[in-house]
């Protein structure tokens, strides 16, 4: 096997003292072989044997890297995962926007940090049900920002972990936890690292979502990465905005139109988008640096197959035509706080919610 490594290394141009593995079945024999402190690259698409003209055309495709140390200490492998310079360079610049929205957001009517929105008003009663008892479980919540949902699942009595790539929106959210006097651990990292940030630690449930997936230059990685976070029989519960959203717009165009007009792309496949996000969607003044944000289209369709891909297995998926924030002034707020388009507006899919669990072995 160590031969074999040491063949794709060189096939593959990685750094000196690395080693490769496709991404196959040699992953789960290849890592036992490897020696403590070797750098494990895992790559995507290639297939060996590879001829020199082969080898350029690998090299053209692999844009990321999976890449893996082992630990001589626990003997775990860690995942570290880099992208090429111009992805980078687009997740940096949101880092960067989030940095700078952080103050407007914390100050803002919108997430109502005063009290006058509690935290689980962000949760539909459907999310409770489908997340079941909390209490007692190791909890992470992904991409959390300001933290008002880690907050709600922390009170269920989870040990709960949020992540945010954000170090403005980490701060603001250890601060609130402190005030809540809840003992929430945040850890300020990219999602596609937060196996190394958290040191290999797993959890029973991983929690996502909400304008989230948005900000993920690519799928197949981050379902790779919730996978390697839940322990066997644990689950992924994602509840995002729908790409029919995104479609129409998640919020108001320039001109203040309110028609339900589709103005954007429903499926993925154009790659990054360019935002100008001088102003946020919260009340609050607009920024004057960081201005400039990237996402990437993503359809329920592209989330499903990630998801099956990296072996964890669909439970449920639902669609909702409610939002928790009034989007269009038409809205009408229900019995729970959540916002509905009027009664004699089309039935159209808003959000959905998503349920997925890592298999016993």
């Amino acid at each position: 096997m160590l031969a074999l490594l040491r063949r794709m290394n060189r096939d593959l141009g990685s750094p000196r003292g690395a080693m490769v593995l496709v991404r196959n079945e040699l992953v789960t024999r290849g890592v036992a072989s490897v020696p403590d402190g070797v750098l494990v690259e895992i790559v995507d698409e290639v297939h060996l044997p590879l001829g020199a003209g082969a080898r350029r055309a690998a090299r053209r495709r692999v844009t990321h890297r999976d890449r893996w140390t082992r630990s001589g200490g626990s003997g775990s492998m860690e995942r570290m995962t880099t992208f090429d310079a111009e992805t980078r360079r687009m997740i940096d610049a949101n880092r960067a926007n989030w940095d700078a929205r952080t103050p407007i957001h914390a100050a803002s009517a919108f997430y109502g940090l005063d009290g006058s929105r509690p935290a689980a008003g962000w949760f539909a009663d459907y999310e409770w049900d489908d997340l079941g008892p909390l209490a007692g479980l190791d909890l992470l919540h992904l991409q959390c920002h300001l933290g008002t949902e880690t907050i709600a699942l922390a009170e269920t009595g989870a040990r709960t972990v949020g992540l945010d790539i954000s170090g403005a929106s980490v701060r603001e959210a250890r601060g609130l936890a402190a005030d809540r006097g809840l003992a929430i651990d945040y850890v300020q990292a990219d999602v596609h690292d937060a196996v190394a940030a958290l040191g290999g630690r797993t959890f029973d449930v991983v929690y996502t979502g909400k304008g989230a997936l948005c900000y993920l230059p690519d799928l197949d990685r981050w379902a790779g990465v919730v996978a390697d976070l839940l322990r066997p029989c644990g689950s992924l519960y994602v509840v995002e905005f729908h790409p029919l959203l995104y479609a129409l717009g998640v919020v108001p165009p320039a001109d203040g139109s309110e028609e339900l007009r589709v103005r954007g792309d429903f499926l993925a496949g154009r790659g990054a988008e360019e935002r100008d996000a001088t102003r946020t969607y919260t009340d609050g003044p607009a920024l004057t640096e960081a201005t400039v944000a990237y996402e990437w289209r993503h359809d329920v369709g592209e989330v499903v197959t990630a998801l099956t891909g990296a072996g964890l297995g669909i439970d449920r998926l639902r669609e909702d035509r409610r939002l928790p924030w009034p989007r269009w002034s038409t809205m009408v707020r229900d019995a729970d706080g959540w916002f509905a388009l009027p009664a004699d507006a089309p039935l159209i899919p808003l959000l959905y919610a998503l349920k997925a669990t890592k298999p016993a072995r």
